[in-house]
């Protein structure tokens, strides 16, 4: 009869959603552990349920996470679409939170899909966020993402503007923290700090970049900008003040 079908409806409605919330749960789990092939696996099996969360922030941080595990597993497509649901949940909710981690998740999905144009925008967003927070184990390798971004576009300009601020942060010790703070201490820290070093060299440093390696990856890329604009000397002294600093 009708009640028995609403019945096992409503149990068939039940174990689905006891099914989302343990795999979220296992996904959450694998992602603290950095097991990321399996936390990627789980976040798909819980999107494909298409069932609403419990509230907006868990949502919020499902989506994040997952494009999160997307772009580390180097699944572009799929990390692209929950990081912008993700980023207009954001905008959403009262304070606008993970604001500036949505910003550079984006910006940083766009540059490894070699889409600087877009991903800028988004990096420049988050700099100015995390930089009025003082924030500068972040505020640093944003800024050289950013001026990777410019110098592959050709704006040299904007670039040494870029490269110029790291390296007046970090001369009055406004950089990184030294030691640099282990990577798989917090995840998350992945997303600002695991970006190339080099435009033909990408580092992937487990331990990532303190000020002195900072200060050095910047004046590299401050004399590739002379250079590029002819101004020889100036790349010169730059080349000599990289060279004392690894002498130190």
């Amino acid at each position: 009869d009708s009640s028995k079908v609403a019945e096992e409806l409503a149990d068939q409605d039940t174990e689905q959603r006891r099914y989302a919330a343990a795999r979220l749960n296992s996904g959450n789990a694998l992602f603290a552990l950095n097991k990321l092939d399996d936390a990627f696996l789980a976040y798909i099996d819980r999107e494909r349920q298409r069932l609403p969360f419990d509230a907006p922030i868990t949502e919020l941080i499902f989506r994040e996470r997952f494009a999160r595990t997307a772009l580390r597993e180097d699944h572009l497509d799929v990390a692209l679409d929950p990081a912008r649901l993700a980023h207009g949940l954001s905008l959403e909710m009262d304070g606008h939170p993970r604001s500036a981690s949505l910003d550079a998740l984006l910006g940083a999905i766009y540059i490894q899909a070699q889409v600087d144009r877009r991903a800028i925008p988004w990096l420049a967003a988050a700099q100015e966020i995390i930089e009025k927070r003082e924030d500068w184990d972040r505020a640093v390798p944003l800024l050289r993402t950013l001026s990777l971004a410019e110098l592959r576009l050709g704006r040299l300009v904007r670039a040494r503007e870029h490269i110029d601020h790291i390296r007046e942060l970090i001369r009055s010790d406004r950089g990184p923290a030294d030691p640099a703070r282990p990577f798989f201490e917090n995840f998350e820290f992945l997303i600002w700090s695991e970006v190339p070093a080099l435009l033909d060299d990408v580092t992937l440093g487990p331990y990532g970049f303190n000020s002195t390696l900072e200060l050095q990856i910047a004046d590299a890329l401050a004399a590739r900008t002379r250079i590029a604009e002819g101004q020889l000397e100036e790349a010169r002294e730059l080349m000599e003040s990289r060279l004392a600093l690894l002498r130190e």
